[in-house]
């Protein structure tokens, strides 16, 4: 398990490395690093929210949804919908998506 979360930590580190050399070096304007900086949020958080269903060939085998942890699902579906309610108040497509899906 250790190992699993030094790789996923290091991967993470990666991209945040990598879109903040782009934005740094590569992009023209201000507008340009906004799009990077939601477009790589959204896969960061596409990827938390489909963290429960990590189990779900476990479930199907089984039958039996006791490995999908309630308490994180619940929670990221609050999550998930407070942010798109705040989304939709301020028109934040960005934003929007990726929490609505999750939601």
């Amino acid at each position: 398990v250790a190992n699993r979360i030094e790789t996923v930590m290091m991967a993470m580190v990666g991209i945040h490395l990598a879109t903040a050399t782009a934005s740094a070096f590569f992009l023209p304007d201000k507008q340009a690093v906004s799009s990077l900086y939601g477009i790589v949020n959204n896969v960061i958080l596409l990827a938390y929210y489909g963290a429960p269903l990590s189990t779900i060939g476990q479930v199907l085998s089984t039958k039996n949804a006791d490995s999908i942890y309630f308490p994180t699902v619940l929670i990221n579906l609050i999550n998930g919908v407070f942010w798109s309610v705040y989304a939709l108040a301020i028109n934040d497509t960005y934003m929007l998506e990726p929490n609505a899906i999750g939601a």
